[in-house]
């Protein structure tokens, strides 16, 4: 069933909030990633499956009820992981979505998490099943609207070094600047032959 706010379009303009996270996976975004994975999987022991492996720890073995057993023991695993191995189990959960064949599924997990990363200033954006950098809004148009402009004439050079461009900034702990500018250079390189 669709929300209040969607069936009427409240919400829809909201102003993105400014980008404040980047490098950390606040307390209330790693709950939130548990409610999202427990929606789109259906069961908190199959979160727990993924979370564990994942940080590649054990599960513990006397919690057997889904609910709040299983489930507190998977907030309480993310609770406690270092904020990049939130991140990386948000991935593997769109993964895992992905490889059930569970695509309508995988697109709301995505769609969702985006949503709540553009509401509270998380500076990354789940796109096919990979967390990347993500901007201000103008820089996100430009990105967006170059991409589609080097797609749509099939200029597949460039579109790769833009991508490329791209993955540069989204390298951490520190982005790679120059390398992505090389790469921008090298894309409008591709355009103006």
């Amino acid at each position: 069933m669709t929300s209040f706010s969607k069936r009427y379009g409240y919400g829809a303009n909201v102003v993105p909030a400014p980008i404040s996270v980047r490098e950390d996976a606040p307390r209330d975004f790693r709950g939130v990633l548990v409610d999202l994975a427990n929606e789109s999987l259906a069961k908190p022991s199959a979160v727990r499956e993924i979370v564990c492996r994942v940080l590649r720890v054990r599960a513990d073995s006397n919690n057997w009820s889904e609910f709040p057993n299983i489930d507190r023991e998977v907030r309480e695993l993310l609770d406690d992981a270092p904020w990049y191995k939130v991140y990386d189990a948000a991935e593997a959960i769109y993964s895992a979505l992905v490889h059930k064949h569970r695509h309508d599924a995988a697109a709301d997990f995505s769609r969702e998490l985006n949503t709540y990363f553009v509401e509270h200033g998380i500076g990354w954006e789940l796109h096919q099943g990979e967390l990347q950098y993500r901007g201000p809004e103008g820089f996100e148009a430009a990105v967006k609207s170059a991409h589609a402009a080097v797609t749509q004439h099939n200029h597949r050079t460039a579109a790769s070094e833009l991508h490329e461009a791209l993955n540069d900034l989204s390298r951490r702990p520190h982005p790679d600047r120059t390398g992505a500018v090389q790469h921008a250079m090298a894309s409008l390189e591709c355009v103006a032959r």
